[in-house]
Order: C-alpha cells, then structure tokens, then sequence
C-alpha cells in the first residue's frame, strides 16, 4: 500500500472529474463512488482478487450518496461519518476489508473469519483498515482544499505550480535564477495577477509555444533541444488539466 496516500492525495480530484465527464458514470453518484472503491482506493487488490471484485461490484451506496447532484457535492460530515462508522465492523474499509471474499483473498491461510483469525493478525488488520479509512477521509479533505484553491488561483500562482510539478516528473535539475521567481514569471505573463478560470484568452496565452520555452530555458537547465519539446508538452498537459479543474470548481 505504500503508493497509496501520495496517488490519492494528487490525484483523487483529476480522477473524480474524469468520471464525471465519462458516459457511464457522469450524474451517476454510487457508480462514481462504487468506481472509486474499485479502481482507486482499492485498485490493486482488485487487481488480485476477482472474487473481491465481485463483491465490490454488487456494493450498495449510502442513501445520501444517491441524493447528491454530484461526486463533489457529498455532504462532508456525512461522508466521513460513513466512512468511519460506529465500530470498525461498519466503516467503509472495515465492510470491505471483513468481508469473506477479502480474506479468503488476502489472508489465504486463515478460516475467513475475523474471530477465528490469530490474535496477531486481527490486530493487523484491524491496524490496516483505520489506516485504510483514515486515506480515504484525509483524500476527500484534500480534494476539498484542492477545489477551494482552484477557484481563486491566479495565472502566476497556476504557472509557478505547473513549473514545480514539471521539476517533479521530469526530475530535471533547476537553474539558479537571478531575479525571484514572481518577477521572471511576470514577464512573461500579461494577465499574472487574474484569477485563471480557463476561458480562451487565458489558454491562448498558456499554450503558446515561444512563451512556455522561454519559461523553460529561465527556469531549467537544458541539455538538449528535445527536452524543451518533452517539458513544453507536460506543460500543455498540465494548463489542460487545471483547465478542468478550474471549470469545474466554478460550476459547483
């Protein structure tokens, strides 16, 4: 589980509005969040457990999920209430994580059955499934904070952010720059201080070739032509990605 809390914390909102915007599940609350179970939350056990696949498959969602107009639109106080239940027998991951299917997976030498498990290994997994419940809560949280900054960022803020998650990926080393970063980033951007909302004039400016490379030779050490081309197009990724982001933080 080590890649879990860093997936889930970067990814969990891009991850919800990709189902949003998908056919089969867009306006579908439960899917949406019966998805997340499955191919977020718990994607590499159901990777290896068909059988925990099928349970997951035929899970029911709370009442309140199906009353919400969207995945963003689930009432905190609710969802973490669900989540955690009254006793870890009822919380989310504890539903899952008990369940015959989980442990006839998972613990392959051991009667499927929590009171039957050793003493060591029921204070195991009952370890796991806080820790589990736990990410889940503090996902949701931050997906929250996410949506709240993407409201009210602005292009310098946007651009400064998209320039260190490139330095991230591409593990390219940075130059030492001779002037602080919001100067050089103003001159190059004549729209620095609006709020970004994705509208055409702003992505225009954000997509334009010359503009992005020179950001690129201030800020990064350049050994080849081609690692321009490669860290133009992970910016081009990146405005498309806030773009969604900034669209759906606004409609909400």
């Amino acid at each position: 589980m080590g890649n879990d809390k860093e997936k889930t914390f970067n990814n969990l909102i891009d991850y919800c509005i990709s189902l949003e915007e998908d056919n089969s599940t867009g306006g579908k609350v439960s899917e949406m969040f019966r998805r997340l179970l499955m191919d977020y939350f718990f994607n590499r056990e159901v990777e290896e457990s068909k059988s925990l696949a099928g349970f997951l498959e035929n899970w029911q969602a709370p009442s309140f999920m199906e009353n919400a107009a969207t995945i963003f639109a689930i009432d905190d106080n609710e969802l973490q209430n669900f989540i955690m239940g009254e006793t870890i027998n009822d919380s989310l991951c504890g539903m899952v994580m008990l369940s015959k299917q989980y442990l006839k997976s998972f613990f392959p030498h051991h009667t499927p059955s929590f009171s039957q498990l050793p003493d060591d290994v029921k204070t195991e997994l009952v370890s796991s499934i806080k820790e589990k419940n736990q990410i889940i809560i503090d996902a949701f949280e931050k997906m929250s904070r996410d949506r709240a900054a993407d409201k009210n960022r602005k292009m310098i803020a946007l651009v400064a952010l998209i320039l260190k998650n490139i330095h991230r990926r591409s593990g390219r080393p940075v130059n030492k720059l001779d002037a602080p970063v919001q100067s050089l980033l103003k001159k190059h951007l004549s729209g620095a201080d609006d709020v970004f909302v994705g509208r055409q004039t702003q992505m225009s400016e954000l997509n334009d070739d010359t503009m992005i490379k020179e950001l690129i030779k201030s800020f990064f050490k350049i050994r080849k032509y081609a690692d321009i081309n490669e860290m133009t197009e992970l910016f081009k990724q990146e405005v498309d990605r806030f773009r969604k982001r900034a669209i759906k933080a606004a409609s909400d």
